[in-house]
């Protein structure tokens, strides 16, 4: 018996590992802001880590800078510029917030000027 319930938990883990490695790499960019995208990946990183799984910071570098919008793409190819020791989480999340909120102010900059 004892036998039994432990391969049925491990076929349920086994399809919960796999259910959220496919979730966290069909996650898409649908709008939010820059801090709700990293939340959201975080949070499935988390997840797929409490099952045992390892994901690294290029892992989860990666999925962000494959999540972003169109608009980063002059933002990708600056960060590819970026020496590797300093391509980092906490970096690359600090300066994609700058960079969302520059492009916010253009945003209503333009709407400004247009409306004029």
């Amino acid at each position: 018996m004892w036998n039994k319930l432990h391969s049925i938990f491990e076929q349920k883990s086994t399809v919960s590992v796999h259910l959220l490695q496919q979730r966290f790499l069909n996650y898409k960019y649908d709008g939010e802001d820059i801090s709700t995208l990293f939340s959201k990946i975080e949070e499935m990183v988390n997840q797929l880590k409490s099952l045992g799984e390892t994901v690294s910071d290029k892992m989860i570098m990666t999925k962000v800078l494959m999540s972003i919008p169109d608009r980063f793409n002059h933002f990708i190819s600056a960060w590819e510029s970026v020496p590797t020791k300093k391509q980092t989480l906490d970096n690359l999340s600090s300066r994609l917030l700058i960079e969302e909120e520059r492009l916010g102010n253009r945003s209503e900059e333009s709407t400004k000027v247009a409306l004029t």
